[in-house]
């Protein structure tokens, strides 16, 4: 589930240079742990606090893949889990927002 995110304007190194602006986002996992990622796969726009997020693998090297998040495709999604991602997402928004 995204948990808070920033949109990166700033090349802070040659390799990423190709890829501004891009979107570093914290990450609650179902296990528990919160990590630093980059969500892909969607528009500046859509992104939301609390939304669904499923994990996705970028190919570095042969040896080496980076996991980044894309929103979770709901199409593929059983109505009871649409239901709990809906339910997890509006417990964990605040209402000033």
């Amino acid at each position: 589930m995204l948990y808070s995110f920033v949109l990166m304007h700033q090349v802070y190194h040659p390799g990423f240079a190709s890829e501004v602006p891009y979107i570093i986002a914290q990450v609650d996992l179902v296990e528990g742990l919160r990590i630093l990622t980059n969500v892909v796969d969607c528009s500046n726009s859509d992104l939301q606090i609390g939304m669904p997020l499923e994990v996705t693998f970028e190919a570095i090297t042969d040896e080496v893949s980076l996991p980044k998040f894309r929103p979770v495709c709901y199409r593929h999604v059983p109505e009871r889990m649409y239901l709990a991602f809906w339910y997890m997402r509006k417990e964990h928004i605040p209402d000033e927002l």
